[in-house]
Order: C-alpha cells, then structure tokens, then sequence
C-alpha cells in the first residue's frame, strides 16, 4: 500500500470534498464546470478536472471567487484552485473544519473583506497560484 491509497481508505463517501479529506493536505484542482448546487444552501458546486467530486464552496468563498474571476460562469472553466482544510472554521457554534480557497489563477494576491458571520467582517486572503 502507498500514500495515496493509506488516504483513499479513510475518505468520506460523499459527492464532495470534504474537510476531513485535506486534514495535513491541501489539493490543487481545475474548474472543469461551475453549475448549481443540490439544495438552497449548497448553492454552487463546482466539478473539478481531477476528481468526480465536487467543491461546494461556502458564501464566503463564493464571494471571493466572484471577486477573483468575474461573475460570468463561463470565466471560472480552467481557472485553477488550491483548497486546503481550516480547522477553525465553526458551524452550529462548533469547530468542525471547512474548505478554503488558499490560492487561485490569478494576477496578483487579493484580501477581501467579507462577512462571515452575522454583522462581523473578516479578511479573506488568496494567493497567486
């Protein structure tokens, strides 16, 4: 057994990457297509060139790729993402991990500053490629 098949074996079954799947890793993907989500609040999901997975990106993160690539859909295909794992990210007033967009194609590193939680704003970072 190598690396990669030790990481297989502990992966989620699930349609999306999820959090638990980059802990001590990050992973570098092409936007293959951005399409709608599966319910209201899993809005977009974007299908990636390297896994069958897709990246369902939070409000906050679309936010950020709509300030990196545009809002016209059609610009995101091959456009490349780094998503890594942020064990702080909190859901339901617990720490459980969320996915980020750490860097993108894009021309020159970007700070956003976006709302994250209800009536609180907090700087976005993505890196160059």
């Amino acid at each position: 057994m190598n690396t990669q098949e030790l990481i297989e074996t502990a992966q989620a079954r699930s349609d999306q990457i999820n959090s638990d799947d980059l802990i001590n890793t990050h992973v570098d993907v092409t936007i293959k297509a951005v399409q709608r989500g599966p319910t209201k609040e899993q809005a977009l999901q974007i299908a990636l060139e390297e896994t069958e997975k897709f990246y369902r990106p939070s409000k906050t993160f679309r936010r950020a790729l709509i300030g990196c690539f545009g809002d016209e859909p059609a610009n995101w295909i091959g456009k490349r993402l780094r998503l890594i794992r942020n064990p702080d990210t909190m859901f339901g007033g617990l720490k459980v991990g969320g996915i980020e967009v750490s860097h993108a194609s894009i021309e020159a590193p970007v700070v956003f500053m976006l709302s994250t939680k209800r009536g609180k704003k907090s700087a976005v970072s993505i890196d160059v490629i």
